[in-house]
């Protein structure tokens, strides 16, 4: 396993409301289930506004795409938010 390549989470508090979680490297359906995990848990833990920051991030699929739309509906619920930070190409929403 190519540690360079693994995904890799950093959560930082920016007080008990916010948190900026950043990823790194390549996501794999094992590191979906991990972010979704994590992400529960900063919700969880009284964050109500998310960045996600997107930038170092190898490619991003429908299944990060369905994850990170779960968390914004969570924050959502908690009177928060979800904004992505380093988006390098265009992501488009589409309303089912």
């Amino acid at each position: 396993m190519d540690d360079s390549t693994d995904l890799m989470m950093t959560v930082v508090r920016g007080g008990i409301d916010y948190a900026r979680v950043i990823l790194r490297g390549r996501i794999d359906q094992c590191a979906v289930q991990r972010l979704r995990t994590q992400l529960g848990a900063v919700l969880d833990s009284g964050a109500r506004y998310l960045t996600v920051d997107l930038a170092g991030m190898n490619g991003c699929d429908e299944n990060v795409l369905d994850v990170l739309g779960w968390a914004a509906c969570r924050a959502s619920l908690q009177d928060g938010w979800l904004a992505l930070d380093g988006v390098n190409h265009h992501i488009r929403f589409a309303a089912r």
